[in-house]
């Protein structure tokens, strides 16, 4: 298709992080640019390095809002915006557009289970949205208005590819730490949990070495717990990483006791490398980690036992890690994943003309 045919979508970000989300919409872009041209919108961050490797056009707004989004549609005519979480699904609503949006939900904040001010606002966009994507069937379970849009939701999950994760890292590498965090210091992923298990395993087995990959509005929170606690000696704090895969294959176990996930992509990288997962059982997560690759938590108790099991029983630990990297090979859906994004705007283009 010549590119003056091309039908032109723009994702709306925002921010200008690079995280799972992030990922998802380049991996997008790069698969169907053949077909569309596409634009990137969001503030200015450590998402342009990624976006010029890419050669994906960047649109450079301080803010992502109604008047801003309007001005986008006005300089450069898309044919569909697409919204990639809560609050730019609220404002492409707010922007009364000319062409269609799609919201597409990549996480289920605590919020969307109870009566608040998000949840009327985001009903207020999702009435607007001629479709809805999830990443996972637990945000539509609790969201509390799912019921007055489950005709507009479609559950695509997220695009998996073992290749994409397995390229990144050398073909040998010692296992130098035995837990490893990969996510942003934030509140969601419970960095500070992390730490508390740690330090508790760690009383118990003085040996061990873990290690945190990722950077967050609680860097300096995190640094502060390790300090006052005596860490520093066997936890690592690598910062942000743009190929956090070389710290994930050093490491042996992966831990992340979020608070809330709608898919939860890291832990499909964590299992492709072989590493057996130990998570909350929150959102989306109970679709990836199944029994035989790791352990779904509901207490401390839990995850200090499920950790001792794979840090004790060698025998456990390997059967878990082979287990892994299969389960991370029957997931892959990177063509079935494009096929229905293209239908999605397919379904849009059709609709408008």
């Amino acid at each position: 298709m010549s590119r003056q045919n091309k039908k032109v979508v723009i994702f709306l970000v925002n921010s200008g992080v690079y995280s799972g989300a992030e990922l998802v919409n380049l991996k997008i872009i790069k698969s169907l640019s053949w077909k569309y041209k596409f634009y990137y919108a969001s503030e200015k961050g450590i998402i342009d390095t990624y976006l010029e490797k890419e050669g994906i056009q960047h649109i450079v707004i301080d803010k992502i809002n109604a008047k801003n989004i309007r001005k986008i549609e006005n300089t450069y005519q898309p044919d569909i915006f697409h919204a990639t979480d809560f609050r730019v699904s609220v404002a492409c609503a707010l922007a009364n557009l000319k062409v269609p949006f799609i919201s597409h939900l990549h996480n289920n904040p605590l919020w969307i289970k109870k009566l608040h001010p998000y949840t009327f606002a985001y009903l207020f966009a999702a009435r607007k949205a001629p479709i809805i994507l999830t990443v996972s069937k637990s945000i539509e379970k609790e969201y509390i208005f799912a019921d007055l849009i489950s005709r507009k939701i479609y559950c695509i999950s997220n695009p998996v590819c073992c290749g994409d994760v397995t390229q990144h890292k050398p073909q040998t590498q010692e296992k130098k730490f035995d837990i490893c965090f990969t996510g942003r210091l934030s509140d969601q992923k419970n960095p500070l949990f992390y730490l508390s298990l740690v330090k508790q395993l760690h009383n118990k087995h003085p040996q061990l070495k873990a290690i945190m990959v990722g950077d967050g509005e609680l860097r300096d929170i995190v640094r502060q717990y390790i300090q006052k606690n005596n860490m520093s000696g066997y936890v690592t704090l690598t910062g942000f990483q743009k190929n956090p895969y070389l710290w994930m294959d050093q490491s042996k176990i992966f831990l992340l006791p979020s608070k809330y996930e709608g898919f939860g992509l890291v832990f499909f990288e964590a299992l492709t490398l072989g590493l057996p997962c130990v998570a909350s059982d929150v959102g989306g997560i109970s679709d990836i980690i199944t029994e035989k690759c790791g352990f779904l938590c509901h207490s401390k108790a839990e995850y200090i036992k499920s950790l001792e099991l794979l840090l004790e029983n060698e025998n456990l630990y390997r059967t878990y890690s082979k287990e892994a990297q299969k389960r991370a090979q029957r997931m892959e859906n990177l063509s079935e994943y494009m096929e229905k994004i293209d239908a999605c705007y397919t379904k849009l283009l059709l609709e408008k003309s």
